[in-house]
């Protein structure tokens, strides 16, 4: 999907569109600025829009066998950053 994105984006719309508009060399250039941001918002939106909550419970399958790592990882985070409930009243 990010692939198709970044082809779509780049390639089509900024290397051979905006050439053929512009009319000099100048649009080549023109053109790939605006297929590198044309992608960089798509693929903010993408980010955006994904459901990160959902996605969690996928995740066990990219991590071959390393779980306890991760869990290791969530716990040090959480006491780092959140603080307890008695120093916060």
């Amino acid at each position: 999907m990010i692939f198709d994105i970044v082809k779509s984006q780049y390639y089509y719309m900024g290397i051979y569109a905006m050439p053929w508009v512009s009319r000099c060399c100048v649009g080549l250039w023109i053109g790939m600025l605006c297929g590198v941001l044309a992608q960089t918002i798509a693929l903010i939106f993408i980010i955006w829009k994904t459901d990160w909550e959902g996605q969690r419970p996928n995740s066990h399958r990219y991590s071959y066998g390393r779980v306890e790592y991760v869990n290791k990882a969530s716990e040090r985070l959480n006491r780092w950053f959140l603080k307890p409930t008695d120093e916060i009243n």
